[in-house]
């Protein structure tokens, strides 16, 4: 659990991290139904911080692969499929781990993984 007492620094582009977010949440909204609870978790381990975002779609129709930078399958009606390629390229850009998966209640729950140094922890 995060301990919100305590400031964390990371380093990061703050414009492409807003970039890579929004699309991840703007994905989970498109996704789930009206009404519906999109969960978002942040969780500080020793060595890391996670970001989870979880939805209550129907689950990601493909599997994203991290080193693809090719469009993916849009479900959107302007979509261009490039949301989940150009978020694996900003998190692996900063060092980042980027997962997918499809729980077996249902949605997607994306993860962010972000190494840290307990020195940066402030």
């Amino acid at each position: 659990r995060v301990n919100w007492q305590e400031d964390m620094e990371l380093k990061v582009d703050p414009d492409l991290m807003e970039q890579a977010l929004s699309g991840l949440l703007a994905n989970a909204i498109d996704a789930s139904p009206p009404n519906s609870r999109i969960r978002i978790v942040f969780e500080r381990t020793p060595g890391r911080f996670i970001i989870r975002i979880q939805d209550s779609g129907a689950g990601i129709p493909f599997v994203p692969e991290p080193g693809n930078l090719e469009p993916g399958p849009s479900t959107k009606r302007f979509g261009t499929g490039l949301g989940i390629p150009v978020a694996y390229k900003i998190c692996q850009s900063h060092g980042w781990d980027l997962k997918f998966r499809t729980p077996e209640q249902g949605g997607t729950e994306v993860t962010i993984i972000i190494p840290v140094n307990d020195g940066e922890a402030r």
